[in-house]
């Protein structure tokens, strides 16, 4: 199956989730390409599970290992805040790390499923510190919280 797809413009993540529960597979696909080919981590992820199950596509586990890889290598830290994108970029290493594992569509891997679960312990860790931050500044008044003055102050928080 060959799936042609233009620029994201117009598509909707929700509504491919929506189809998708319906099983409505040519909607979610035509929804999610075109938003996985601009890097979406969610759609990406998603296309690898439908491709691994065979949901709407004939199972593939190599277009599934393309997708789960694209989902999962990628590191923007202005997304890493996006909790979305964190749990389908985590998603997609529980199931990139299982395949390597199990030896689907790959060669068996162990060493590659360790790594899988080294970069999964690291976003947990820091989805984790990130919320044990909002969960302690959501109990201070805004008054009592300084604010970094500068862009540089405000950067250094993320060193």
């Amino acid at each position: 199956m060959i799936l042609l797809s233009s620029p994201a413009k117009g598509q909707d993540f929700g509504k491919g989730l929506a189809a998708l529960s319906k099983n409505d597979f040519a909607t979610a696909l035509s929804e999610w390409v075109p938003l996985a080919n601009d890097g979406n981590t969610s759609a990406q992820y998603h296309l690898g599970i439908m491709y691994r199950n065979g949901k709407g596509v004939s199972k593939d586990y190599t277009e599934a290992l393309k997708w789960f890889r694209l989902a999962a290598k990628q590191d923007n830290i202005d997304q890493h805040l996006k909790f979305v994108f964190m749990s389908s970029n985590i998603n997609a290493q529980i199931t990139l790390g299982k395949m390597y594992e199990d030896g689907q569509g790959v060669s068996q891997d162990y060493t590659e499923a360790l790594k899988c679960i080294s970069r999964l312990q690291i976003m947990t860790s820091l989805m984790l510190n990130t919320y044990r931050l909002w969960a302690m500044v959501s109990q201070k008044k805004s008054s009592d919280i300084e604010q970094p003055q500068t862009l540089q102050e405000q950067s250094s928080v993320l060193d």
